[in-house]
């Protein structure tokens, strides 16, 4: 065992070492990147076209368009999955289902109900439009491997394509058949239970999960994130005070930049780093100015401290000094006509109730922390246990339906959430 991840770690902090060579402080850091701090942002096709979107995430995204498609086509198989219920809960269908459409009127309208013509003009511009979205939020997280994700995914939707086309309705789901793909298998220690007369899941123990973490690679480590940048209290908040408000969301991703793995390695402190998510109990106003590390800035889960009221120091200032400010939004896509006789349709963002987020959030305090089997399924183990990112989407689905999570995997990690097409990261704590 103890090779295996050796032997993992060794050809990851390679590649990290690459990488930290090819970056720069420009990289990092660009100078045209613009916060977003208005209450209701517009994204028209226009400026999406206007934008540089690597070709693996608009690939992506036309692939999602192209199941949303096939969903539209095959009303028999979306018949299979209602009414909803806990066990046959369907996230893609379940977007696609809550999609808020305007049309040129200001009539609200359905995706099902969209005619053919709609339904084309409508996928294309959701396609580009949040591929371009995405696609601007990775200036600020400029680590080569995001694009990573998105190949890895790419390759799975290719290979399911032909499916697409071929497969009886009745024995098919595209989603189904992707999740299945994406999301990991538990590497169990079945000899030991035998051994012992138990069952597998009683002696899934801490090795397993590293184990099930580097086998679905889902593990990383690089010259880069060995040693995170650690700020005094008074100078993490100070970077984006403005931006704080209850409610929003605080989010690290593992090892500061990286959002292709789950998790970040750091060998020689022998700790790990998943990233971190957690909701602002206070406004800026109500921190002061004297702060330090035992002050309260967010509530969170983590494996030490469970769901609790955490302090900026043990939660934030050590492992994630390097975090982003996201304010979740309600999204609604209103239709136009472009002045040529086409219909394109706009993303229109308005900011959540961030007050009743914050509350369910605290309603949970004391919850228990997933185990290491839940931590790769957490969605289902909400709201009985939590990882950290998992209460943030519990507590936002709870009180306003927004569904920021990945439509396909069983679990919710930081990068999740970061490249959630209804969060816009709004500040940072980069100097």
């Amino acid at each position: 065992m103890k090779k295996k991840i050796v032997k993992a770690l060794s050809c990851c902090l390679l590649f990290g070492t690459l990488l930290f060579v090819s970056c720069s402080d420009e990289d990092i850091a660009p100078s045209n990147y613009a916060f977003l701090q208005t209450e209701t942002v517009i994204y028209t096709r226009e400026q999406a076209n206007a934008q540089g979107v690597p070709e693996d995430i608009a690939e992506y995204y036309r692939h999602l368009a192209d199941i949303a498609r096939w969903y539209a086509l095959n009303p028999s198989a979306r018949s299979l999955w209602y009414p909803p219920t806990q066990i046959t809960y369907h996230p893609f269908l379940s977007k696609l289902e809550h999609l808020v459409l305007m049309d040129t009127l200001g009539q609200p309208r359905t995706f099902f109900a969209l005619t053919e013509k709609e339904r084309e003009s409508f996928l294309e511009c959701w396609s580009l439009t949040e591929a371009a979205f995405v696609a601007s939020k990775l200036r600020k997280a400029p680590d080569n491997r995001v694009l990573e994700r998105f190949d890895e995914r790419n390759r799975i939707f290719s290979r399911l394509s032909e499916n697409l086309k071929s497969a009886p309705t009745h024995a098919f789901d595209p989603c189904e058949e992707i999740s299945d793909l994406l999301n990991p298998v538990p590497v169990m220690n079945d000899e030991e239970a035998e051994s012992e007369g138990e069952t597998a899941d009683t002696v899934y123990r801490e090795e397993d999960f590293w184990e099930t973490a580097i086998r679905n690679y889902h593990a990383s480590c690089s010259i880069i994130q060995s040693a995170p940048l650690q700020l005094p209290a008074h100078s993490f908040i100070d970077r984006i005070r403005p931006s704080i408000r209850s409610g929003r969301l605080l989010i690290a991703l593992p090892g500061g930049w990286t959002i292709h793995s789950l998790l970040v390695l750091y060998p020689h402190k022998e700790l790990f780093d998943v990233g971190h998510v957690a909701v602002f109990t206070k406004d800026s106003d109500e921190l002061g100015d004297s702060l330090s590390g035992e002050s309260i800035l967010t509530m969170g889960s983590s494996l030490k401290y469970n769901t609790n009221l955490e302090k900026i120091g043990q939660s934030w200032l050590y492992k994630h000094a390097l975090a982003f400010v996201g304010q979740v939004c309600t999204v609604e896509w209103h239709a136009r006509s472009d002045g040529k006789g086409a219909l394109v349709w706009d993303k229109v963002m308005k900011d959540a109730d961030n007050k009743s987020i914050r509350n369910e959030a605290l309603r949970h305090e004391g919850k228990p922390y997933c185990n290491v089997v839940d931590v790769f399924f957490s969605k289902k183990a909400a709201p009985e246990s939590f990882i950290c990112s998992s209460l943030a989407w519990y507590s936002i689905r709870e009180t306003s339906g927004i569904e920021i999570g990945d439509w396909l995997n069983t679990s919710i990690y930081p990068a999740d959430i970061f490249l959630s097409e209804n969060v816009k990261i709004i500040d940072d704590t980069l100097e």
